[in-house]
């Protein structure tokens, strides 16, 4: 006996985060039996479909991947500046304080002016560690998403 003809169609949609666009796949696999047991060409039809599946599902596995890697490039770089900046930011508070600390010992100023600018050194370290953190995040995101392991 013959088979019948046979269309499978599959249909994926996903995104990465909330603030990307929706991206949809289609899968279709046709089958046309020209000969042979209708138990072969039903396994093969299957297992063709069962293919088509996994690639659709390779290249959006892939797609998800380039666009995390794209966007945890992106931050890398901004962090990296923003690292920078706030290298300089914290030279500046340890020489502010260290001013601040000479001026009140001298006599030049008072408590409150020395403890403001402690606050402010210690309140720009805090920044500068969790900038230092975040890159660091986001170095073990970039290993994870290219395959390295740690």
């Amino acid at each position: 006996t013959r088979g019948s003809p046979t269309m499978s169609v599959g249909m994926r949609r996903d995104r990465g985060d909330a603030f990307q666009p929706y991206s949809d796949a289609l899968a279709l696999s046709f089958s046309l039996p020209l000969g042979g047991g209708s138990a072969v060409s039903t396994e093969i039809m299957n297992a063709e479909s069962s293919r088509v599946e996994s690639e659709v599902d390779l290249i959006n596995a892939r797609r998800v991947l380039m666009r995390q890697l794209h966007e945890v490039l992106h931050e890398m770089e901004m962090t990296e500046e923003a690292l920078a900046l706030s290298t300089e930011q914290l030279e500046l508070e340890r020489r502010r304080h260290r001013m601040a600390q000479v001026a009140f010992e001298t006599g030049e100023t008072n408590l409150l002016r020395a403890i403001n600018a402690l606050r402010s050194l210690q309140s720009t370290e805090k920044q500068y560690q969790s900038l230092a953190l975040r890159q660091q995040a986001l170095v073990s995101e970039y290993n994870q998403i290219i395959g390295v392991l740690p």
